[in-house]
């Protein structure tokens, strides 16, 4: 028979593994089967709350990862907007988005969307309202501007969640 306190044990190591936690003691998480349990928060809000943020580097490449959301952004050098979508692991909420690189680094013709060419929404957008930023969500949009049809990019960037 599972006690709780192996319960809990278990629940955190589980917890480590997703969010790559280091130092993460048992004594931070209390089972609901343990008297001590506060009232009010659920388990995985718990869990969250304890949790340390894990950050994740993220590559995209533009024949993979990213689809065509609308033409005619940046006009009157008119570009095809694209958009990829990423979704934070267990339901985690972002805490901040860092751009690290694009490649090819030269001759390029893949713009970040609200830095470098005007596509109406920003660089990371919202699925559910793109003119709202991804920090406090579990999902996100990378917005990139093209005025060319056949590039080979990739973007770097860290996203940091919790």
């Amino acid at each position: 028979m599972t006690t709780p306190s192996r319960l809990a044990s278990a629940v955190v190591l589980t917890a480590c593994v997703l969010f790559t936690c280091v130092g993460f003691s048992q004594t931070a998480y209390k089972s609901k089967a343990n008297p001590n349990y506060p009232s009010g928060a659920d388990d995985a809000d718990k869990m969250r709350a304890a949790a340390p943020a894990a950050t994740h580097r993220y590559t995209l490449q533009r024949a993979r990862d990213y689809h065509y959301a609308g033409g005619n952004v940046d006009c009157p050098n008119c570009k095809d907007w694209y958009h990829s979508l990423i979704v934070i692991p267990g339901g985690g909420k972002i805490t901040a988005i860092q751009w690290i690189a694009r490649r090819p680094t030269v001759n390029n013709h893949w713009f970040r969307c609200f830095v470098e060419a005007r596509c109406g929404v920003g660089e990371f957008s919202d699925p559910n309202d793109v003119r709202q930023d991804c920090i406090g969500k579990s999902q996100c949009y990378v917005n990139r501007a093209t005025d060319d049809g056949v590039g080979g990019y990739e973007d770097d960037f860290d996203v940091s969640y919790q």
